[in-house]
Protein backbone atom coordinates (compact mmCIF):
# COMPACT_ATOMS: atom_id res chain seq x y z
CA UNK A 1 0.00 0.00 0.00
CA UNK A 2 2.74 2.48 1.05
CA UNK A 3 4.08 1.77 -2.78
CA UNK A 4 0.70 3.13 -4.14
CA UNK A 5 0.68 5.85 -2.00
CA UNK A 6 4.03 6.81 -2.71
CA UNK A 7 3.25 6.68 -6.78
CA UNK A 8 0.10 8.83 -6.22
CA UNK A 9 1.81 11.39 -3.95
CA UNK A 10 4.78 11.84 -6.98
CA UNK A 11 2.04 11.59 -9.89
CA UNK A 12 0.36 14.47 -7.93
CA UNK A 13 3.81 16.51 -6.90
CA UNK A 14 4.18 16.38 -10.72
CA UNK A 15 0.48 17.78 -11.89
CA UNK A 16 0.75 20.46 -9.58
CA UNK A 17 4.45 21.89 -10.85
CA UNK A 18 2.99 21.48 -14.39
CA UNK A 19 0.30 23.66 -13.19
CA UNK A 20 2.89 26.16 -11.88
CA UNK A 21 4.90 26.06 -15.13
CA UNK A 22 2.32 26.69 -17.02
CA UNK A 23 1.18 29.37 -14.74
CA UNK A 24 4.58 31.42 -14.99
CA UNK A 25 5.05 30.73 -18.71
CA UNK A 26 1.85 32.79 -18.85
CA UNK A 27 3.37 35.39 -16.67
CA UNK A 28 6.60 35.30 -18.99
CA UNK A 29 4.47 36.00 -21.68
CA UNK A 30 2.25 38.47 -20.53
CA UNK A 31 5.05 40.51 -19.84
CA UNK A 32 6.88 40.35 -22.81
CA UNK A 33 4.03 41.64 -24.54
CA UNK A 34 3.55 44.02 -22.13
CA UNK A 35 7.01 45.11 -22.43
CA UNK A 36 7.06 45.27 -25.70
CA UNK A 37 4.08 47.24 -26.21
CA UNK A 38 5.73 49.48 -23.31
CA UNK A 39 9.31 49.77 -25.22
CA UNK A 40 7.23 50.67 -28.69
CA UNK A 41 5.26 53.40 -26.49
CA UNK A 42 8.79 55.10 -25.29
CA UNK A 43 10.44 54.89 -28.59
CA UNK A 44 7.37 57.58 -29.60
CA UNK A 45 7.72 59.56 -26.68
CA UNK A 46 10.02 62.87 -27.11
CA UNK A 47 10.45 63.54 -23.79
CA UNK A 48 11.52 60.09 -21.88
CA UNK A 49 15.04 59.15 -20.92
CA UNK A 50 14.80 55.63 -22.89
CA UNK A 51 13.98 57.13 -26.40
CA UNK A 52 17.00 59.92 -25.73
CA UNK A 53 19.40 57.04 -24.66
CA UNK A 54 18.84 55.11 -27.80
CA UNK A 55 18.63 58.07 -30.14
CA UNK A 56 21.71 59.63 -29.25
CA UNK A 57 24.08 56.77 -29.84
CA UNK A 58 22.31 56.52 -33.12
CA UNK A 59 22.98 59.98 -33.91
CA UNK A 60 26.06 60.73 -32.45
CA UNK A 61 28.82 60.91 -35.02
CA UNK A 62 31.62 57.97 -34.82
CA UNK A 63 34.97 58.94 -32.47
CA UNK A 64 37.69 59.86 -33.99
CA UNK A 65 40.49 57.69 -33.76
Amino acid sequence: MSKLWEILTRERRLWEQRREIEGLQAEIEKLRLQNERMRTAMRRCITCDYRLQVETPRSAPPPLD
